[in-house]
């Protein structure tokens, strides 16, 4: 087997390594698989038992999992306000998990670095950088044999991400996001302040409009007759539905803006759930659905109350809404240092294509006028970047005609969570 290392000291071959990466780069093309052979060439020479390569979309804000080595594979993705990313993306050098965990220096961000580490199975991350623009992470797994990293192996980091950097972007991978980036954060900026503006210009008159509805339905203009009073009564509820929309454009853009603080704070979740709940109680009588709920004592997460709220109102209205005569069952566990909530459904189930297409913006399972459901596909897209900014994650297992279950975390313990402005 060919040995980067001395087993005794970890002196690497530098001579060795060279030569191998430059074999790499002479025949490097760009490809999933190609990606994955440079990755285990990297996680090999360091000598750990595997990895990630995160590629940075700038335009949208989000770090996307390009490979993940001995790990099943997954869409996955990390918001770029998440606060351990914010420090790395000013630095250009290894972060180790147990740096993190010791040293002082990394106190503000220690609570949501250990949450980026246990949630992405790492102990050493390097930021990558091209002409000083952050364009991704190289995550490391735990070293293979029996000493953890140190000095020699930060060294050798630091080398692998330039070259996986430069090795990819010298095959127009990265290249197309570095040189977009400009024009895509100011079409992404006038896209939120128009749809901003619009629809805060809407939903003052629409709260005119309903305040009226309820006067005459009070009978404050006189009497109505019941025709009159089912007549304005589907003006109200169409404005309410009018309004909700509204409000959940609102929502998504607030999500997507990072002026758009939170306020953190202790959260019993359990009570929070039952009282979402309550408010579908009109709703799961007329489906016919049970709700279960599972979950410890006093179950405490923290974040923004308004907001987690608001990930519950999307989950659990979706669960309802795509269910009729079955059962709905919400479990809270604990994950390591985070809090798991699955929201599950005996549903019309996602088929395995349309769970890449779920997360995103205005997506709709069965789009057009013939869709048998109402709603603006919003609600999905504003729960996972909620949930990415509290550091969390939000994925989905489901199978068509058989149900869904989706799955959040959330952190237990309090971290500095909310936004700072750029610097």
């Amino acid at each position: 087997m060919f040995s980067f290392f001395g087993k005794k000291n970890k002196n690497y071959d530098y001579e060795k390594i060279f030569t191998l990466l430059l074999d790499q780069v002479t025949n490097f093309e760009d490809s999933s698989e190609n990606i994955e052979a440079l990755l285990k060439i990297i996680f090999g020479i360091v000598g750990a038992e595997g990895g990630s390569f995160f590629l940075f979309q700038k335009e949208k804000n989000l770090f996307v999992l390009s490979k993940w080595i001995n790990h099943k594979p997954l869409n996955l993705s990390i918001s770029g306000d998440y606060e351990f990313l914010h420090y790395l993306k000013q630095v250009k050098n290894v972060v180790f998990k147990d740096d993190l965990v010791k040293e002082n220096r990394f106190v503000d961000i220690r609570q949501s670095g250990i949450n980026f580490f246990t949630q992405l199975s790492c102990c050493a991350v390097v930021s990558l950088f091209i002409k000083n623009q952050f364009v991704g992470l190289l995550n490391f797994g735990r070293s293979a044999g029996s000493e953890p990293y140190g000095i020699e192996d930060k060294t050798i980091m630091l080398m692998m991400g330039y070259w996986l950097a430069h090795t990819v972007s010298n095959t127009e991978l990265l290249g197309q996001v570095v040189n977009q980036n400009k024009k895509l954060a100011e079409l992404s900026q006038l896209k939120n302040q128009m749809i901003g503006n619009v629809s805060h210009e809407l939903r003052t008159p629409l709260n005119g409009i309903l305040g009226l509805t309820d006067l005459i339905l009070e009978g404050a203009d006189g009497y109505i007759n019941d025709d009159q009073k089912r007549h304005l009564e589907m003006i109200k509820a169409s404005g309410e539905s009018l309004l909700e929309i509204v409000n959940n454009i609102l929502s998504l853009v607030k999500a997507e803006s990072s002026k758009g603080d939170m306020l953190v704070k202790k959260i019993n979740l359990g009570p929070m759930i039952k009282e979402v709940i309550a408010l579908f109680e009109g709703i799961l009588a007329t489906a016919e659905n049970q709700v279960e709920l599972v979950l410890l004592d006093d179950v405490i997460v923290f974040g923004d109350e308004d907001q987690v709220r608001t990930i519950l109102m999307n989950l659990i209205g979706n669960a309802i809404k795509f269910t009729r005569k079955g059962q709905i069952k919400i479990t809270i566990s604990k994950s390591g240092e985070m809090i798991k909530v699955c929201v599950s459904d005996t549903g019309i189930g996602i088929s395995e294509e349309d769970q890449e297409k779920i997360f995103d913006e205005f997506w709709q399972a069965s789009p057009g006028p013939t869709r048998s459901f109402n709603g603006t596909g919003l609600g999905l897209s504003i729960a996972k970047k909620i949930i990415a900014r509290h550091g969390g994650r939000l994925w989905v297992e489901s199978r068509l005609n058989q149900g869904s279950h989706f799955f959040f975390t959330l952190p237990s313990r309090p971290a500095r969570i909310a936004l700072e402005e750029s610097r």
